[in-house]
């Protein structure tokens, strides 16, 4: 066998790998409306985003193309959106949902205060304070909340990018900010894992209100008329089911950095949970998907995705962005200068 025909022969079973990982990934989406996987390398995780997206493009088509019932029709790109967590323990859900009753209570208030009440006061003070510091100001009250949520303001919309470097960049950022932390160990004395969450969000709009595949935008007045059944006068109740996919207004440099979207949720926990679990009875696959990133390959999977030029200074185009990276710089370059010098001590 000559060199070519061997090299021939490893790309061969390396192809057969790739497709034997690729079926496996594949069957996995069919048995848990929540399916997770675990990566060790920015390699990894490009694999498994462009199998599941694959698979959701296929599952799609056919479904568009059945004789009885098809699903809506939609000609543009199916792009899933993704979102990145710190610890992959922490629930795919909003921020003002996540908080802690014991922050809802007030001492002599025989009940705790509800968030519709915890909303309307930030949305309303939200208002009042911020207004000299835009340069253009929202007509609509969704134009605020992304506003809110963007400024890290609890709110029921929860963000999403529709890039995934994006969302495996704050996956992993908090643990290299502290490199050479003990906080927040685990049994075993390690950090959490990170996760980036990835969702079919077209499938979600089907879900919603109007049966469609196209993602509401707070700009188009047909749109708007379904967001607003989400901000229901005081005193009544929501009456939708699951959250709603919504690509915002680029109010915000950061937004548009980020490529960012965001779902807009009732008050009720578990909405996308729901709708994983509904959608995989009726389909039998998953939607909603957590890319799970162990600790101790934070440093390793970061270093690659910085090498493609992903950084805080590009995301935010501001002093606060320059300012972490530059810090963000000197607290890799100490740590590596350190391992390096202990493992040559080692050898010696």
């Amino acid at each position: 066998m000559n060199q070519e025909q061997r090299q021939k022969t490893i790309e061969e079973k390396r192809q057969e790998v790739i497709e034997e990982q690729r079926q496996e990934a594949i069957k996995k989406l069919g048995e848990e409306p929540v399916t997770e996987f675990t990566v060790h390398s920015l390699g990894e995780f490009c694999d498994i985003v462009d199998i599941v997206a694959d698979t959701w493009r296929r599952k799609v088509a056919k479904r568009q193309t059945k004789k009885f019932n098809p699903a809506p029709f939609y000609c543009g790109e199916l792009s899933p959106w993704f979102r990145g967590v710190s610890n992959a323990d922490y629930p795919c859900e909003p921020k003002l949902l996540r908080l802690d009753e014991k922050s809802l209570e007030f001492t002599g208030i025989q009940k705790p205060i509800k968030l519709n009440t915890i909303e309307a006061y930030f949305l309303q003070r939200f208002k009042t304070f911020g207004t000299p510091f835009l340069e253009r100001v929202p007509k609509e009250d969704i134009e605020w909340h992304f506003l809110m949520r963007h400024h890290e303001l609890p709110s029921r919309l929860l963000d999403w990018s529709k890039g995934s470097f994006i969302a495996l960049y704050f996956a992993t950022r908090k643990s290299l900010e502290n490199l050479d932390s003990q906080e927040n160990l685990d049994s075993n004395n390690r950090k959490p894992s990170s996760a980036v969450w990835m969702l079919e969000p077209r499938r979600l709009s089907e879900k919603s209100e109007r049966n469609s595949r196209s993602i509401y935008g707070a700009n188009r007045s047909e749109h708007l008329d379904i967001i607003k059944k989400y901000f229901p006068p005081k005193g009544t109740e929501i009456y939708c089911t699951y959250p709603l996919p919504i690509i915002p207004d680029m109010l915000a440099p950061r937004i548009q950095a980020h490529v960012g979207r965001f779902t807009l949720h009732t008050f009720n926990k578990g909405g996308l949970t729901e709708f994983a679990e509904n959608t995989f009875d009726e389909d039998k696959l998953s939607y909603l998907v957590k890319i799970i990133l162990p600790s101790d390959k934070h440093l390793a999977i970061s270093r690659s995705l910085r090498s493609t030029g992903v950084s805080d200074m590009n995301f935010t185009q501001d002093l606060d962005g320059l300012a972490k990276e530059l810090s963000l710089r000197i607290n890799i370059g100490r740590c590596d200068h350190n391992r390096y010098m202990d493992e040559g001590s080692q050898e010696q």
